[in-house]
């Protein structure tokens, strides 16, 4: 008879370990799910003002030259703009509203020209 207790005490102890194993799996998850929500918010936020800051150097005529911060790493392919925080990350995509030239952008500053209606963007 305390050969059978024993068991069902080890049972019910490893049902309440694997429950309690389940609750901090679970737990740590969801930290990840809000730190990869957060870091797609904040490129998708520098992919939009990328775009307005290319829009503004546009509307605003030839000859016009714009400054602007790049705090992650852009890449401007066919009007397209990626942003990734690291090369090999997943990229957040937005249209640029302003013919660009293909650029690779680091962090740091980007100076925008206006150049006879198409822009240029590089670092400074």
């Amino acid at each position: 008879m305390k050969a059978q207790v024993s068991v069902e005490g080890m049972l019910s102890m490893s049902i309440v370990l694997a429950i309690f194993a389940l609750v901090i799996f679970s737990t740590l998850s969801a930290r990840e799910t809000a730190g990869n929500l957060e870091d797609f918010l904040k490129k998708r936020e520098e992919c939009i003002r990328v775009s307005e800051d290319l829009y503004s150097a546009f509307v605003l005529g030839d000859g016009t030259t714009v400054f602007t911060k790049i705090n992650r790493i852009v890449d401007i392919v066919n009007d397209t703009i990626y942003v990734r925080s690291t090369l090999g990350d997943q990229a957040v995509i937005c249209d640029s509203r302003a013919p660009v030239v293909t650029s690779s952008l680091t962090k740091g500053y980007a100076r925008i020209e206006n150049l006879n209606g198409v822009l240029v963007i590089a670092n400074v």
